[in-house]
């Protein structure tokens, strides 16, 4: 009787170890559970912050960008009031200012960067009265008739003194005359038949084009000079003739450092305004089959290029 009491008293601890076992096994899933979820929550965070970090250097890139364009834009300014015999010291101050400020960008300053918004809408304000200014000054120049010697020989007195930052005026020159190349945009050929109808395909019948319409926007330029462009259309055969002719337009120009042959040539005045260029082409015989290539181009570099396809 003794014994059969003592074992059923063992049995509550027996009981108490296990529940205690569950209670641990559960607390462990539920820590196991919480450190998942933290995981998976700091992975979601630091993809995020990588997406961010993304976006903002593609945006610091592109205002980098625009802040050069706009450094070469004032060296524009400079050299056009120097052609005019004028020195304004503010703008030498203003481009040293500029060029002082992109250096810090380019060293991760990060009070600098994080003006450069402000500094780019400000900087494009100036120079749009900077343009404004300038042109004035031509139309004053020309209406007094200033003297082209005395103009020049300002000109070149000023060449010497021009010394910033350590670079020269001829590389200053070459960088704005790189970037003051424009640039054809959305480039469209059509086809008007003898009736005057416009056609839109991506292959055309010889039969069917009376002429060739080639149609293209300038881009954005703020670094070119507003004035007059020469504007040259090249239509090059399957065989790579150029047709031009002479009683009709045609003729030769040169182009990086070659004469060329070209189709149509026309002279606009470039006002960075997204201008639409039109060239249209009467051949007067009949098209050979083939791919036929259509370059253009301005003061003779190349500003883009396009293809026919005749069947």
């Amino acid at each position: 009787m003794e014994n059969t009491g003592n074992t059923g008293g063992q049995r509550p601890k027996k009981d108490n170890s296990k529940t205690i076992l569950v209670l641990v096994i559960v607390a462990l899933i539920g820590v196991i559970c919480l450190l998942i979820y933290s995981n998976m929550q700091l992975s979601d965070e630091l993809e995020m912050r990588s997406q961010q970090m993304e976006a903002d250097s593609t945006s610091l890139s592109l205002k980098t960008q625009e802040l050069d364009e706009l450094a070469l834009a004032y060296e524009r300014i400079r050299m056009e009031r120097e052609e005019l015999g004028l020195v304004k010291d503010s703008l030498n101050k203003k481009i040293e200012s500029l060029n002082l400020f992109m250096a810090e960008v380019r060293k991760g300053n990060g009070k600098a960067i994080s003006h450069m918004k402000d500094m780019i809408a400000r900087l494009k304000l100036e120079l749009t009265k900077e343009d404004n200014q300038i042109t004035a000054l031509k139309r004053e120049r020309d209406s007094l008739k200033i003297n082209v010697k005395t103009l020049t020989k300002r000109t070149l007195q000023m060449k010497d003194s021009l010394n910033y930052l350590h670079v020269t005026r001829e590389e200053l020159e070459e960088k704005v005359a790189a970037a003051s190349v424009l640039k054809a945009e959305n480039i469209k050929v059509s086809v008007i038949n003898a009736k005057g109808k416009e056609f839109f395909k991506d292959q055309y019948k010889a039969k069917n084009i009376d002429k060739l319409k080639v149609t293209f926007v300038l881009a954005d330029n703020i670094v070119a000079r507003k004035d007059k462009k020469n504007l040259t259309m090249r239509l090059i055969e399957p065989s790579g003739a150029v047709l031009f002719d002479l009683s009709t337009g045609g003729g030769f120009f040169k182009a990086e450092g070659k004469d060329l042959a070209f189709t149509e040539n026309q002279t606009i005045h470039f006002d960075n305004t997204n201008q639409t260029v039109t060239f249209y082409y009467l051949k007067g015989s009949n098209y050979k089959v083939g791919n036929y290539t259509i370059e253009l181009y301005s003061d003779g570099h190349k500003i883009g290029e396009t293809d026919l396809q005749i069947k």
